[in-house]
């Protein structure tokens, strides 16, 4: 789980001076250009890692540890794989905070986020159905929560993203790209060994996952093309 993000947070840290640079310069349209793409690069990595935890969190760690400590973790990778697209939008969110000279509303949602996240385990681990799995759920609802203070703080300092849609919509490309071959291919064994089924299908739904991403990207661009020479007519 912390290996993406270990690789996002760099990602966001080099945006931070271009950010900076269009909030000192004064162009609120730079600004939101660049937090934009930066929010789509973070989020297009993020979300196919959210689904291959998902789907396969048994699997990988298998790959890694033994079957016994595999199947103890996998529960609790499958509930904090939902919560990885919450916390990568929150450090894109949380950059552009810093970025804007807004130091302590990143540490206010934080704090908020740590604050839901004890409460929401205490009384979730003490669920005898839940039990350790109150952990993971606390942590995903503690970043969802930060999010959305983030994105309030981010809102009242005049700066607008889609940060929801995008999360929605990368979720419902990723969603289909990686169920099908799951459930198609992973989960009939059809190559035989669920390793060889696995890589496989982890393979297909990555290119399913860009394709329709490209897919997608080309209608959109196609349509605002035809909308700018209409209003040039």
């Amino acid at each position: 789980f912390n290996l993406v993000i270990s690789v996002l947070s760099p990602i966001a840290t080099s945006y931070m001076p271009r950010l900076s640079f269009m909030n000192i310069k004064g162009d609120e349209r730079g600004f939101i250009l660049s937090l934009n793409r930066l929010l789509s690069i973070t989020l297009i990595i993020a979300t196919p890692a959210s689904f291959a935890f998902f789907f396969y969190g048994f699997e990988l760690l298998d790959i890694l540890f033994s079957v016994q400590s595999s199947a103890l973790g996998a529960d609790m990778l499958i509930c904090l794989s939902v919560g990885l697209c919450f916390l990568s939008a929150l450090t894109v969110v949380n950059t552009a905070l810093e970025s804007k000279g807004k130091i302590y509303s990143a540490v206010i949602s934080l704090l908020l986020g740590s604050v839901v996240k004890a409460v929401a385990s205490y009384a979730l681990i003490s669920n005898d159905k839940l039990g350790i799995l109150g952990a993971p759920i606390g942590t995903v609802l503690s970043y969802a929560f930060s999010l959305v203070v983030s994105l309030v703080f981010l809102e009242i300092s005049g700066v607008k993203i889609f940060a929801i849609a995008k999360m929605l919509l990368l979720a419902l490309a990723g969603f289909i790209a990686f169920y099908l071959p799951y459930y198609m291919v992973y989960s009939t064994s059809l190559l035989g060994s669920p390793f060889n089924s696995m890589i496989f299908s982890i393979g297909i739904s990555v290119f399913a996952y860009f394709s329709l991403l490209a897919l997608g990207y080309f209608l959109f661009i196609r349509r605002s093309v035809s909308k700018l020479h209409k209003n040039v007519q």
